[in-house]
């Protein structure tokens, strides 16, 4: 049943692994960006740790604060934390504290497996009679010849000595996990990569190792090297972007930490070199990674990362000339496209000076038609009020040739009583012709 829902669980991160994986590159960045925010928090901590040791006068307590020290130093400046483990050697030999004296010779040897110096670091490690009553130094020398042989491994490179050397390191990495605390992040830790190496499966492993970096938490060392170790098992089992997500944590908490000699985004730079997604991004790693090796002074490392600087930058430059053509063509075009724009200017500025003319001419004709529109009501005005004049002269005339046509009635009616009068008198004076007649 836990193995079915540990089963599901990785199916559904699978789902959302590449979108968070664009997430996880931004954070990246950002805390890139900011990593000498944590160099100052990293560098506060170790000055309060040495302010506490001129407070300290017993043997026992000076031990432990050069311990804290060194394992504080011991990611983060190799030559610094070689000096701290070299004042708690020479004071445990002092006062006669071998199991302190064991612990800082077991220290030095993994800073010497660091630095790539293996013969001295299985010399001294060699050299040291570990109590088996004692688990916390069982512990610590199991690891650190772990350590060793899983370095000798990665040397050798598929070389004769190989199966060897991977055989004694899982042969230490099991005894390291019997001494381990049970249930503690360390255990965890321990375990994941005892059953990583095994070749157990991919959900065993990703429970172990995800219950330590819940355990540790983000801005720890030991949380980064669990995402590391995880994201390994991953890629054994082609699930790339589950992969690619626990290798950003990696080199995310590796800044977070102030690690300086960290593998993580080394990775991250050579898988984005190899996968050709983002060359800028993989030289801005790269160039990360250089610098904090520079910063540790690890020799080893440098001659590592100088060998995939090297083909980071080649693939970079070759991306570079290609852009160069492309630039060139890209400028060639715009050169082109400014002389189109330049001709459509001056064509354009040519119409609108046209235009502009056109305006000015239409704007005097219509001024002038304007005023001649003007004169015209003028005029039209002139002949209305002459007509009105008119009409009104005629309706006087009108009137006066209806009084004449009165006065004629007038006339005529009198005539016709004078012609009435006149036959009157014409009759009367016939009858007087008569009368005298007679």
């Amino acid at each position: 049943m836990r193995t079915l829902i540990l089963t599901i669980t990785i199916c559904l991160s699978i789902i959302n692994a590449h979108a968070d994986n664009d997430k996880l590159y931004e954070r990246l960045d950002s805390v890139i960006a900011h990593s000498a925010d944590y160099d100052v928090i990293k560098e506060k901590r170790l000055k309060d740790i040495k302010l506490g040791a001129k407070f300290v006068t017993a043997a026992t307590d000076k031990l432990h604060i050069y311990e804290q020290l060194a394992n504080e130093y011991s990611p983060y400046v190799y030559d610094s934390a070689m000096v701290y483990v070299q004042r708690g050697i020479r004071l445990a030999e002092k006062t006669g504290n071998s199991e302190y004296y064991n612990r800082f010779q077991i220290t030095k040897a993994k800073l010497l497996i660091i630095r790539g110096f293996y013969v001295e670091a299985k010399e001294n490690l060699d050299k040291i009679e570990i109590p088996q009553s004692d688990p916390k130094q069982s512990y610590m020398y199991y690891s650190a010849k772990g350590e060793l042989y899983y370095n000798l491994n990665a040397y050798c490179q598929s070389m004769e000595f190989c199966q060897d050397y991977n055989e004694q390191f899982k042969e230490y990495i099991s005894k390291a996990l019997y001494y381990c605390p049970r249930n503690s992040a360390l255990y965890y830790y321990m375990k994941g990569i005892n059953l990583f190496y095994s070749g157990k499966s991919i959900n065993e492993i990703s429970a172990s190792l995800n219950k330590a970096m819940q355990m540790f938490g983000p801005e720890s060392h030991m949380y980064a090297m669990a995402a590391y170790v995880l994201s390994k098992a991953y890629g054994n089992n082609k699930l790339w972007e589950l992969q690619e997500r626990y290798l950003l944590l990696a080199a995310i908490s590796d800044v977070m930490s102030a690690n300086n000699e960290s593998r993580a985004l080394q990775d991250v730079a050579l898988s984005l070199y190899k996968s050709k997604k983002d060359l800028d991004k993989a030289q801005k790693y790269i160039n990360q990674t250089l610098k904090d090796a520079n910063v540790y002074n690890s020799r080893l490392r440098k001659v590592e990362l100088y060998a995939n600087l090297h083909a980071i930058l080649s693939a970079y430059n070759e991306k570079i000339q290609k852009e160069g053509i492309w630039k060139n063509v890209t400028i060639i075009c715009i050169l082109m496209l400014l002389v189109v724009i330049a001709a459509a200017v001056v064509y354009v500025n040519r119409k609108k000076n046209l235009l502009k003319l056109s305006e000015k001419e239409l704007k005097a004709l219509t001024e002038e038609l304007s005023a001649t529109n003007k004169q015209h009501l003028r005029d039209n005005k002139a002949l209305q009020d002459s007509n009105d004049e008119l009409t009104s002269s005629n309706k006087v005339l009108q009137d006066s040739n209806d009084e004449l046509k009165g006065s004629n009635k007038a006339l005529q009616d009198s005539n016709d009583e004078l012609k009435g009068s006149n036959k009157a008198l014409q009759d009367s004076n016939d009858e007087l012709k008569g009368s005298n007649k007679a």
